[in-house]
């Protein structure tokens, strides 16, 4: 069974439907190899029908805002096509208008170059344990295979975030009981994540105070975030298997005891590490707003 095979087998449906396809895409785009040459810089719910996944190759940084019809690609006659319907905002062309989006950045997305950040993050990366392309017999798989082996972006935010999002094995047992809402690049070396947890906690034991008063008015699901950059001290080639298992969320539908005791709640985000400053504050109200009207 290839990789992708795996997710739509333990992604079981969820609603709002954006939420539930925002992974699946994910998982699909990389399959295809698309990550080998267009960086992630961000992806989120837009609203309960669509999301958007921002993507970056060379001097071109394209918005793609996707629907039930699928999500388009940037080829150069579409980035043509938007540009001369001057849907261009925080300096990208989008591939539907983008005035009433919600983003993450107040200008622009970071660009190799801009000041790096040291925010509190339990990852690491080293950029010179290049290993040959894997010669897994599915494509697919392959694709997933060099993404996390070999391919290496300019910032380090960029590259090791898409190989965040896409963390096998344990990393797909997860996502049985998560779903990602929210990815954006906050600086070459930082990123923040927003995922939410899709089963209501109101019967969950033994937690189940403590987790319904984190929670805003009218929110139905709870939000975990973590804001993220690299860490000296561990190898990523070691902790990207380790990393799952120090979520403190359990791997299908529980939440284990102290679930919250090392996060801080801000906007009806339970935030582990620092909050990535106004951009989080963003997110998260927007999030509110799509998933708990």
């Amino acid at each position: 069974m290839s990789i992708l095979d795996q997710v739509e087998k333990l992604l079981p449906r969820c609603r709002p439907w954006s939420l539930d396809q925002l992974d699946r895409s994910l998982w699909r785009l990389a399959g295809r190899g698309l990550f080998e040459t267009w960086a992630l810089l961000g992806c989120w719910i837009v609203d309960t029908e669509r999301y958007c996944v921002v993507l970056r190759r060379g001097d071109d940084t394209v918005g793609l805002i996707g629907g039930p019809d699928g999500l388009p690609m940037p080829s150069a006659q579409r980035l043509a096509e938007w540009r001369a319907q001057n849907w261009t905002r925080t300096g990208m062309v989008w591939s539907a208008d983008p005035a009433a989006l919600t983003l993450p950045w107040a200008d622009r997305p970071p660009r190799p170059g801009d000041s790096r950040q040291r925010p509190a993050g339990i990852i690491a990366w080293d950029d010179s344990n290049h290993v040959p392309p894997s010669r897994d017999a599915t494509v697919e798989d392959r694709a997933i295979m060099a993404l996390h082996r070999r391919v290496v972006h300019p910032m380090w935010a960029e590259t090791a975030g898409i190989r965040y999002l896409t963390v096998y094995g344990m990393g797909l047992q997860l996502r049985s009981s998560l779903r990602l809402a929210a990815f954006w690049v906050t600086a070459p070396d930082g990123f923040a994540v927003i995922e939410t947890h899709i089963w209501p906690p109101d019967d969950i034991e033994p937690n189940t105070a403590l987790l319904v008063s984190a929670r805003l008015p009218g929110q139905q699901h709870l939000r975990f975030g973590q804001y993220l950059g690299p860490n000296p001290l561990y190898s990523w080639s070691w902790h990207i298997d380790d990393l799952q298992f120090q979520k403190e969320l359990d791997a299908v539908y529980e939440y284990p005891a102290g679930a919250l005791t090392k996060r801080t709640l801000a906007h009806g985000v339970a935030w582990e590490g620092e909050l990535p400053g106004p951009g989080g504050v963003r997110m998260a109200q927007h999030l509110h707003s799509v998933l708990d009207r």
